[in-house]
């Protein structure tokens, strides 16, 4: 839960999925679709797929007993290097050494490290330094005091140097590079994506689809999406491309502005309409699964960030429109 996402965001989560799964057992033994809901609004699904599979091969494989051989870790959905040096070295106190972006920041300006942090001739640099550092013996605690103080201490801005236990020997603060280390280089700007989330109605129940597995956001449920057009009359082009797309007759009810979401590689504007369907028959080369369901019921699904958005803005015009 913490890759990539702040400890204050992760704790309730962490409490509610500690509270549901208590032992590996219970976690593979669950659907994918609840852990998707508990996981909802977290991001980066991927994790709880990997997580939940993981579980899942934990059980059937190691005896519900989580292996301490790295190459065997290694080979463990969700457990990359830094998760499972993490692991190993914290839970374990094996002699694995942990690199995440704290740790990154602490060394490149204990080193004076002046090169791309974000090249990976310096991100091997800096492994190769923090290997060296790394004790033997209570290799976990030195990991965790490390993240520690690029935490809370040796913070991108507005670094607490007075308080370091390591300004004696920061070679960046004796330089004067403390708020210029470590150097990264601009990140390419990221593409605007624009879709259109076609809510479809039939008498008081809602299309609600799943997106496929192997796709982004697989297992979370969605109104279906289509691509946004252009053209003199958008609306007659939507209702071909769901009459093509998805096998329905529809007719346009009503419309509302876009919402955006940031994804990590691109910003996504979601537009939505709001259709009734003449006939129930739904049918797609995309989607796995689909329900007509009530817009309670649909709530009870998970489902990704930007549908919630689009849920939230169109929940009172669509219950009176139901009405």
């Amino acid at each position: 839960m913490l890759q990539q996402t702040q400890v204050d965001t992760v704790i309730p989560y962490y409490h509610r999925f500690l509270k549901r799964f208590k032992t590996v057992q219970d976690l593979a033994s669950a659907s994918q679709q609840e852990v998707l809901k508990l996981w909802e609004g977290l991001g980066y699904y991927s994790r709880a797929r990997n997580l939940h599979e993981a579980a899942r091969i934990i059980v059937s494989r190691h005896n519900s007993q989580l292996p301490i051989d790295r190459e065997t870790l290694l080979n463990i959905p969700g457990f990359g290097p830094y998760t499972t040096n993490a692991v190993l070295s914290i839970a374990f106190n094996q002699p694995f050494a942990v690199m995440d972006g704290n740790v990154k920041r602490v060394l490149a300006r204990l080193y004076a490290i002046k090169e791309d942090i974000r090249d990976v001739k310096t991100q091997k640099k800096v492994q190769s330094l923090m290997d060296r550092l790394l004790p033997q013996e209570h290799a976990g605690e030195f990991n965790e005091a490390m993240m520690e103080i690029g935490a809370t201490i040796c913070k991108p801005s507005s670094p607490m140097c007075n308080n370091c236990p390591l300004s004696t020997q920061c070679q960046a603060l004796k330089k004067k590079l403390v708020e210029k280390l470590p150097y990264k280089s601009p990140r390419q700007s990221i593409p605007t994506r624009s879709s259109l989330a076609c809510i479809i109605i039939h008498r008081d129940r809602y299309l609600i689809a799943k997106r496929p597995q192997h796709q982004m956001l697989a297992g979370l449920w969605e109104f279906p999406v289509l691509k946004s057009n252009t053209g003199r009359n958008p609306i007659k082009l939507d209702l071909e491309l769901i009459r093509q797309q998805f096998n329905l007759q529809t007719s346009f009810i009503s419309s509302w502005t876009a919402v955006k979401h940031t994804y990590t590689h691109f910003h996504f504007m979601l537009h939505s309409k709001l259709f009734k369907a003449i006939n129930q028959e739904f049918q797609s080369e995309f989607y796995d699964d689909f329900q007509w369901l009530t817009l309670k019921t649909i709530k009870e699904l998970p489902l990704h960030k930007a549908m919630w958005k689009v849920l939230e803005k169109v929940e009172s015009e669509l219950i009176t429109i139901s009405q």
